[in-house]
């Protein structure tokens, strides 16, 4: 779940398993949509969560979209161990997703062949990209880090983004400073 201050009477809607919170920040009056999702681990299940996202949030425009997607978009990099066509999820439902709103894998953009891992098997022989923190590709010159801290109580780590100001960028809010988002699965 992404850390974030919001107001206690947001609405966390479930889907299944799956559960999609979503936060909407003012901050100097300029909104920020800020979804937090976690996606089931199995298809088709996965792929119909992904699916149901656009539709049922298409009036809103998500700047940040963080979570537990259960999904790698490329296995030679984004998987270590095991089978590599297995648990792949549903990358191209996961593309859509991100196209849908407007945002991208700003890890990619930023490091497009760094192999970081936020899942470990217990064992340490199998290792994914699963979690993450999506936004948009006009924010990225503006990311200062974005890396995972290993969680001691957790097989997942909590993905951080954080960004120097974006004062000038008009469709998020101005004067954001060392703004950082806390992932945790």
């Amino acid at each position: 779940m992404a850390v974030l201050c919001c107001d206690p009477s947001v609405r966390f809607p479930k889907m299944g398993m799956a559960v999609s919170p979503f936060v909407e920040v003012l901050f100097r009056d300029a909104k920020i949509h800020i979804a937090s999702i976690y996606t089931p681990n199995c298809d088709p299940q996965r792929g119909l969560f992904l699916d149901s996202i656009s539709a049922r949030y298409d009036s809103l425009a998500f700047n940040v979209i963080a979570g537990d997607f259960n999904t790698v978009f490329d296995p030679s990099i984004d998987r270590r161990g095991g089978n590599p066509g297995r648990g792949a999820g549903s990358p191209d439902r996961l593309r859509d997703l991100l196209r849908t709103f407007s945002t991208t894998d700003i890890l990619r953009v930023k490091h497009p062949s760094l192999q970081s891992f936020s899942w470990h098997k217990w064992d340490g022989t199998i290792a994914s990209r699963i979690d993450n923190i999506f936004c948009p590709l006009d924010w990225s010159p503006f990311v200062n880090s974005y890396f995972f801290i290993t969680c001691p109580y957790s097989d997942h780590c909590a993905a951080s983004l954080s960004m120097h100001s974006i004062s000038h960028l008009v469709s998020i809010a101005p004067a954001i400073k060392n703004w950082i988002i806390l992932f945790y699965s």
